[in-house]
């Protein structure tokens, strides 16, 4: 099949490299495991080769995965979209039948970066990894027009130098100066392990008392602030419409690449991170930290780019099925979709499950209203036209 004649959606399963950069990311995680407290992956044979794969796979010219030094979770990426919609390596994207995105300029850079807590603290398992980076990738094969609604924002709050300036930018050299400007405040972590130690152990103290103190005031004050959140919400999701649509388009591209139920998965391990620092004991209390998780997930429903993860989890269904639905698939592809959609349900199944969410019911009829009222997905942006894979 010619690239001109391919649907804009497709579903292209796991590919065999990613199978490998999962055997990577075993030993890489193994290793991490016996020092934690020492260990450097960046160093690691292992993610150079997880580097190289992702380059042969995506056309880039080069990966950097960076690993940062810190027990708190995190991943992004530096993608500059707004950029990518001025920038002419945007046409030599294109998307292959068989293996999806390639962009057949070879000069784009990807850069991911990912806390060591990944691993350490959150327990992200391989295929959960992978799905992560995966989601990263999506953000900057993405040239969605809805960007340039945050493009034109910026400029009026700028009055046009933000123009100006993006106009001098060169996307990858930005990439690249970003990424020498954090491994070398990162390496100083590194080299340092006792500082490293007691950086991780000061952090941890923090967040501790932040949960706890936060539990309490939001939980308290919840009524207000979900109020202030819905009435500032429309101006809100308009300005941060691209975002949305991005976030949407990148969990999108993992779910083409098999990776809905891996991505989901670590997500809700995400979700729970406030868990490890911040447990309720008394009923009251119990009730407080309920509040404040409802608080917290209208918030992310109403206003956030990312939204909540049941609703990222229907966004991923509802990609899968409509693959299903006008795509013509081989017969061993197409079950193999069939079973991610079956798999990636029942974990959407799982956000109004009273087992799962026993000590937190008003979160659990939250997540009920949201998925017999609202659809699965609650803010403006699912009425706007699909940014498709």
């Amino acid at each position: 099949m010619s690239n001109e004649i391919i649907v804009n959606e497709a579903y292209y399963g796991k590919l065999p490299e990613f199978i490998e950069i999962e055997k990577l990311f075993e030993s890489m995680s193994n290793k991490m495991k016996v020092d934690p407290k020492k260990c450097n992956p960046n160093k690691y044979p292992e993610n150079k080769k997880v580097e190289k794969l992702f380059c042969k796979v995506f056309g880039f010219k080069k990966t950097y995965l960076y690993w940062e030094p810190f027990n708190q979770a995190n991943g992004y990426t530096l993608s500059l979209n707004s950029l990518i919609l001025f920038s002419d390596k945007k046409n030599a994207i294109i998307k292959r039948s068989d293996t999806g995105f390639y962009d057949e300029s070879g000069k784009s850079i990807l850069t991911v970066y990912l806390s060591n807590g990944l691993i350490l603290r959150d327990g992200l398992t391989p295929p959960e990894l992978t799905a992560t980076i995966l989601h990263e990738i999506g953000h900057n094969f993405d040239i969605s027009k809805f960007h340039l609604i945050e493009y034109m924002i910026d400029a009026v709050k700028t009055l046009g130098t933000s123009v100006k300036e993006y106009g001098k930018l060169d996307i990858d050299k930005v990439k690249e100066d970003y990424y020498d400007k954090t491994s070398d405040e990162n390496d100083y972590y590194y080299n340092h392990s006792t500082k490293r130690d007691h950086y991780n152990k000061i952090t941890d103290k923090r967040l501790a008392s932040m949960y706890k103190i936060n539990t309490w005031l939001s939980g308290i004050l919840a009524i207000h602030t979900i109020n202030f959140t819905i009435a500032f919400s429309p101006f809100l999701q308009f300005a941060r419409l691209g975002s949305k649509k991005s976030e949407i388009f990148a969990d999108s591209f993992a779910s083409a690449y098999g990776y809905s139920v891996d991505l989901i998965s670590a997500l809700k391990k995400l979700d729970k991170e406030k868990e490890l620092y911040y447990k309720p004991k008394t009923g009251f209390t119990r009730f407080l930290y309920d509040l404040d998780n409802f608080n917290t997930e209208v918030f992310l429903a109403f206003s956030d780019c990312h939204g909540m993860n049941q609703e990222r989890c229907k966004d991923c269904l509802k990609k899968l099925n409509w693959d299903l639905n006008h795509n013509d698939f081989p017969p061993e592809l197409k079950q193999e979709l069939i079973n991610k959609i079956n798999e990636t349900k029942k974990i959407y199944d799982s956000f109004v499950d009273k087992s799962e969410y026993d000590r937190m019911p008003i979160t659990r009829a939250w997540h009920i209203i949201v998925k017999t009222i609202f659809g699965g997905r609650v803010g403006l942006a699912k009425f706007f036209p699909r940014h498709q894979v």
